[in-house]
């Protein structure tokens, strides 16, 4: 179903972004150009993520011992960079072009491209929206973000144009800076956006702790299982990359534990592994991409 998602996903970015070029070029508006660069570098991004989508079903290998979840970030890093790229681009763009007496747009191309786009965009972000419900993804989840600001921006910039067109017969001087104001003003209301994708994939790629509902989460799974006559202490490390979760659990055993029925809890290794695949399961039921390590000890340094 992903690859199916990210298939649509590549063909409505690449109409639309046809659509804006096409469109912006013949109603010589520069919000509409810069919705068509943001549509067709969501396009090149729809691409490669299903290329990484083909990358992470592959098995281990010796070059990449721990799978191919890393590139998930890699791609999301990309992806932020080159949106704040076009942010940063049709800002100046538009600052020159109001330094300059800004420019006249046809109105009516303008209002073809704002219904079919705005269409488009609605449909495509609902698709994700219940997909993304049904299957927990990365990529997905981003992709339906990206809808989500597309949709947006088009409204916003559709509204502002129709204002404009109700207005030109009473401050017709003003007509001229609406194209370039509205861009700037489109182009603010996404920055936050690329900094939080380079942010959330750059703390992925430098392994640092994920988001504090997966790690209160995961605390109070293992919690179940701290037992004082038992586990003296445990602790544990947790990592996330793309949408695999990584749990390293350090568990102190009780040198004096208590026998029950005779027997010692952890007394063998294949007790040890019955524990480990209980709390494996555990966790799985709510992340099933996760991996998990658990080691023993009597001694707290190893904690």
């Amino acid at each position: 179903m992903e690859k199916k998602l990210m298939r649509l996903s590549l063909v409505m970015n690449a109409v639309l972004a046809f659509s804006g070029l096409y469109f912006g070029y013949k109603a010589h508006s520069s919000a509409i150009l810069t919705d068509g660069m943001y549509s067709s570098l969501l396009a090149v991004m729809s691409f490669l993520s299903m290329g990484v989508l083909r990358l992470i079903r592959k098995p281990q290998s010796k070059t990449h011992p721990f799978g191919y979840s890393g590139y998930e970030p890699l791609v999301n890093l990309f992806r932020g960079l080159m949106i704040l790229m076009v942010v940063v681009f049709g800002t100046f763009e538009s600052i020159d072009s109001l330094m300059h007496g800004g420019n006249i747009i046809d109105f009516s191309s303008s209002l073809i491209y704002f219904v079919l786009c705005l269409s488009g965009c609605i449909i495509t972000y609902f698709i994700f929206y219940f997909q993304n419900r049904k299957q927990s993804s990365p990529i997905l989840k981003v992709e339906k973000s990206n809808w989500l600001i597309d949709t947006l921006l088009t409204a916003g910039m559709g509204i502002s144009f129709m204002v404009a067109f109700f207005l030109k017969n009473f401050y017709p001087e003003f007509i001229a800076y609406v194209d370039p104001l509205v861009t700037i003003l489109l182009l603010l209301s996404i920055v936050k956006m690329p900094f939080d994708t380079i942010r959330g994939a750059l703390k992925e790629l430098l392994q640092m702790a994920p988001s504090e509902d997966i790690t209160h989460t995961i605390n109070r799974v293992l919690k179940q299982y701290y037992t004082p006559s038992e586990i003296s202490d445990y602790n544990h490390m947790i990592t996330k990359t793309g949408r695999e979760i990584y749990v390293l659990a350090v568990v102190l055993l009780n040198e004096s534990q208590e026998k029950v029925d005779g027997q010692l809890r952890f007394d063998t290794i294949e007790k040890h592994d019955v524990f480990r695949e209980t709390l494996f399961n555990d966790l799985k039921s709510i992340y099933p991409t996760i991996r998990l390590d658990v080691s023993f000890t009597f001694d707290a340094k190893w904690l």
